[in-house]
């Protein structure tokens, strides 16, 4: 039976290199872990409708896809991808920077949850908002995350 002074690389698929990096996070013992708590807790409980929206404000939102679309800069160096978002109450765009692969885990007309910062440009947007499909069970949203 392990105790809480034992080592981290006593624990089952704790090998070398992850007791090294759990190491450099100053966890060494079985104790350390149990007591290795989240430096903050990120609430996305809070689901808003898109119309309550204001520029600097974090928000959460459960919105659908309605058109999705990406392009290159002038000299190509950078790839911007580009939703609209729509829920009852209105709708946003929300925009993501030299992320092209995310086009392939976003779909015009799917459900999703996002949760982001609202800024004010030509309109309102959510700048690289972090997203999650909507499911019977969702993992990272609508709910408390720790950080």
């Amino acid at each position: 039976m392990l105790s809480l002074n034992d080592s981290v690389s006593k624990l089952h698929l704790v090998g070398p290199q992850a007791a090294a990096a759990l190491e450099n996070l100053g966890i060494k013992t079985i104790g350390d872990i149990l007591f290795h708590f989240p430096r903050d807790w990120q609430d996305l409980s809070d689901i808003k409708p898109i119309s309550r929206a204001a520029p600097g404000e974090k928000i959460n939102i459960k919105a659908r896809i309605i058109k999705i679309g990406d392009k290159k800069t002038r000299w190509g160096r950078m790839h911007i991808l580009e939703a609209l978002l729509e829920d009852e109450t209105g709708d946003i765009a929300a925009i993501w920077f030299n992320q092209p692969f995310l086009k392939n885990s976003l779909f015009e007309g799917r459900e999703y949850f996002f949760s982001g910062k609202v800024q004010m440009r030509a309109s309102l947007q959510l700048s690289s908002p972090t997203f999650e499909l909507i499911e019977e069970q969702t993992i990272n949203t609508a709910g408390i995350i720790p950080l």
